[in-house]
């Protein structure tokens, strides 16, 4: 064979070996709904991806908006997403229900849930609670366990006027004293709230130490994807964890990355208190990864859902969550 010829080879052979190298290896996408609209409680996510930390792990995400954690959980199960991030009791009445999903990382063990007032009429402890106006929303977790709060604090809830309204003037309304107390979260609402008002004029009460102890934030995937994607799933929460991890270490900077992210976005000042109030939410990891699901915690739970209605029948708590993505 020419000699001439053969070097043509080897340079071709050489060219393709160069260009198979430098090409990306390919990445996994993946599409991730949140329950609702842009919040400053989403900052890991956001920071995961704008830092590229999903890149790192070959991972194509989109972050998508959601309208309502029963939809999202509908979709994920259509095939339209691949991880739903939605509050944990959701799912779990789900679950109890027969969906075929799980928990697969839960960030707020306990959901930063309050109920706040003006300081000339105070709620600081449940009992203050008796004699006033409560503005309820379809779809508010504190009115909707409303009446077991007042039972496991003595409270008599019939003393508690509940006014439904939409939940676009729960704030106007609050603000212009038509009702004097709402729920709120301390990632989300309590921000907006309190740049309305001079310094403290707000008061909150955090219902989690008057016994309303449920799971907050949860990162919920069809049964079936635990082991069909277990890899990409894993990566998925490795990248999760760096971002919670480079939100806490530069608090300025993930608060920029979300006002990038979000059309409209609240002030800077009440991004930055939604993502420390998110920050705080979260345990830092220590024995274990970020997002544990603690079983007992679980148990819990279940229990506070079965007595507010929410669940007929519980499963043991281990049908609820799978912690094998983050060992």
């Amino acid at each position: 064979m020419n000699r001439n010829y053969l070097h043509r080879i080897f340079l071709a052979l050489g060219v393709c070996i160069t260009l198979s190298a430098a090409l990306p290896a390919s990445s996994e996408p993946l599409n991730v709904r949140f329950s609702w609209k842009i919040k400053g409680e989403y900052v890991p996510f956001f920071v995961a991806k704008d830092d590229g930390n999903f890149s790192r792990h070959k991972l194509e995400v989109n972050l998508g908006e959601g309208a309502g954690a029963q939809a999202v959980l509908a979709g994920l199960l259509q095939g339209n997403d691949d991880i739903a991030i939605v509050p944990a009791p959701f799912a779990m009445t789900a679950i109890s229900k027969g969906m075929p999903i799980k928990i697969i990382a839960l960030y707020q063990p306990l959901a930063p849930l309050s109920i706040v007032s003006l300081s000339d009429k105070p709620v600081r402890v449940p009992k203050d609670l008796e004699g006033k106006m409560i503005g309820v929303s379809v779809g508010d977790t504190v009115a909707d366990y409303l009446d077991v709060f007042c039972k496991k604090n003595g409270v008599d809830c019939t003393k508690i006027q509940r006014v439904i309204m939409d939940p676009q003037i729960r704030l106007s309304q609050f603000l212009t004293q038509k009702v004097d107390v709402l729920s709120s979260y301390s990632t989300v609402d309590t921000p907006l709230i309190e740049e309305k008002l001079p310094a403290n004029k707000l008061v909150s009460m955090d219902v989690t130490r008057y016994g309303l102890v449920l799971p907050g934030m949860a990162v919920v995937v069809k049964d079936s994807d635990i082991t069909a994607r277990a890899s990409v799933l894993r990566s998925f929460l490795a990248a999760v964890s760096e971002g919670i991890d480079e939100s806490r270490a530069d608090i300025p900077a993930a608060t920029g990355i979300m006002r990038k992210n979000w059309t409209a976005s609240p002030s800077e000042n009440v991004v930055r208190k939604q993502v420390e109030a998110t920050l705080l939410s979260i345990p830092p990891a220590k024995q274990h990864a970020s997002g544990w699901v603690d079983d007992a915690l679980i148990a819990q739970a279940l229990t506070l859902l079965q007595t507010n209605g929410q669940i007929p029948t519980t499963k043991p708590p281990s049908a609820y969550y799978n912690n094998d993505l983050l060992k």
